[in-house]
């Protein structure tokens, strides 16, 4: 017996299917491949939706949705890119600032964070070599 064609969904059920993955924790990973496509076709229209993707709990979801709207707006995306510069994960944050300088940014906040993080990595810098200093010192005496 042949199989019977599976009624078509309507786009509301699918819409509303998204919405409940992203509603619940366990699920969210089920979109984010959806969200990882925007970008390369470049859908412009997706910007809302994105946009309020950037506000969903999970960082994984924020950073793949930044280089989403990346890919789909460019140079428009900055706006979005230098908000997530004060997310409140590393992830997120890093993601914003690989992209923001593909971009080419002269944004007074990216810059500033950079500023900081050439600042925090001299100064690592600068520490690690005082350790090492004060630890041939140490075994000298």
């Amino acid at each position: 017996m042949p199989k019977q064609p599976r009624p078509a969904s309507s786009d509301a059920d699918l819409a509303d299917y998204l919405v409940d993955c992203l509603d619940d924790p366990t699920r969210w990973n089920r979109v984010l491949p959806l969200i990882r496509l925007v970008g390369p076709i470049g859908y412009r229209e997706a910007e809302p939706v994105l946009a309020d993707f950037l506000k969903h709990p999970e960082p994984a979801l924020r950073s793949d949705t930044l280089l989403s709207l990346h890919g789909a707006l460019g140079r428009e995306s900055e706006p979005y890119l230098v908000e997530a510069l004060d997310d409140g994960h590393t992830d997120v944050r890093q993601r914003a600032v690989s992209l923001l300088a593909v971009l080419g940014s002269d944004d007074p906040r990216f810059l500033g964070t950079i500023e900081a993080l050439l600042l925090d990595a001299l100064g690592a810098v600068e520490s690690g070599e005082a350790l090492v200093i004060a630890a041939v010192h140490a075994v000298q005496n």
